[in-house]
C-alpha cells in the first residue's frame, strides 16, 4: 500500500520502475480485481485494521477511515 508521499520526491515512478510488485494506490480498485489467494490476504488485513479501528476508536473517540475510505496523501 502507498501511504503518502512529495510529488517533487519522485519516489513512485522510481518504485514502479525498479519492482514486479503492483503498487496498490486505490484498495477499492484492488480489491475488486484481485484473484482469490490475493483476496484471502487482503481480507486478513481487513479484519486486523478493523480490529486496530476498532480499538483505537474506543479509546479516543476519535473516527479513522476504513482501507476502502482512506486516500494517498500527496503534499
Amino acid at each position: 500500500m502507498i501511504l503518502g508521499f512529495t510529488k517533487k520526491s519522485g519516489v513512485l515512478s522510481e518504485i514502479s520502475k525498479s519492482t514486479k510488485i503492483p503498487l496498490v494506490s486505490k484498495f477499492a480498485t484492488f480489491y475488486k480485481e484481485a484473484d482469490n489467494n490475493q483476496r484471502k490476504m487482503l481480507d486478513i488485513n481487513l479484519k486486523a485494521d478493523n480490529l486496530y479501528r476498532m480499538i483505537y476508536m474506543n479509546k479516543t473517540s476519535e473516527i479513522l477511515p476504513t482501507e476502502f475510505q482512506r486516500q494517498i496523501i500527496i503534499k
